[in-house]
């Protein structure tokens, strides 16, 4: 995968066909995540006690955060999300995570051996929530290589525009290039219905082009940012 920090969580959790066979985590079909560590209290980032900061101020609380922050950048980097979930272990501990790309929603931290049925109800109401409420942002979708769409896709990469408007088209190739998904999107408008977008790979900003009239686009996409509130 395209991830030269080679991040690498504990756990991740995929629908039954977006499992990977390679046994490496693969961050384009992740539908969450779970990290372990083994200290319990000793690896908590985060304090729950009212007058004191929510996040530990220690050297090693604060590469804790940065790990699980890297983590969550690097779905939300390679999905088209609203938010995503992830679980951290600390021993017999667990905190749950909701991140979106303003920040995070950490939880209270509980004892699971203690209080099982807290992590139960979790991953049942995960398993059994839409992938809207999941997540995954309703408005795109992966572009099947054996589709018709994905082939238009790149015969449009390939076919020259008018000058001086073939920059354009060269960007839009490279957009589809490297190792992230081809998606494409839907938009509805009251004069024309429902058009379809095709929407490069996941990068900074990222490129449209209309299906029905050609019309290119560039939408800016904002990363998460290094902090958990």
């Amino acid at each position: 995968m395209d991830d030269p920090g080679k991040n690498k969580v504990d756990v991740g959790m995929y629908k039954m066909n977006g499992a990977p066979k390679d046994r490496r985590p693969n961050w384009i079909h992740q539908s969450m995540w779970i990290e372990f560590k083994k200290k319990g209290r000793k690896d908590d980032a985060f304090n729950d006690a009212a007058k004191k900061l929510f996040e530990v101020d220690s050297q090693h609380a604060a590469q804790v955060r940065g790990q699980l922050i890297a983590y969550a950048e690097m779905a939300m980097n390679r999905q088209h999300r609203t938010h995503l979930y992830s679980v951290y272990v600390m021993h017999k501990f667990a905190r749950l995570i909701r991140w979106d790309r303003a920040g995070a929603v950490v939880s209270e931290k509980f004892d699971y051996k203690k209080n099982p049925e807290i992590l139960g109800e979790f991953f049942w109401r995960f398993s059994h929530m839409t992938d809207e409420a999941q997540g995954y942002d309703p408005t795109a979708q992966l572009v099947n290589p054996r589709t018709k769409l994905f082939r238009l896709m790149d015969k449009m990469a390939e076919t020259k525009l008018p000058e001086p408007f073939d920059y354009i088209r060269e960007a839009f190739a490279q957009s589809i290039e490297g190792g992230g998904p081809d998606t494409s999107s839907q938009s509805k408008t009251k004069r024309r219905g429902r058009v379809t977008f095709w929407l490069g790979r996941l990068m900074v900003r990222s490129l449209i082009w209309s299906v029905a009239e050609h019309v290119v686009l560039l939408q800016s996409t904002s990363r998460p940012r290094r902090s958990c509130t």
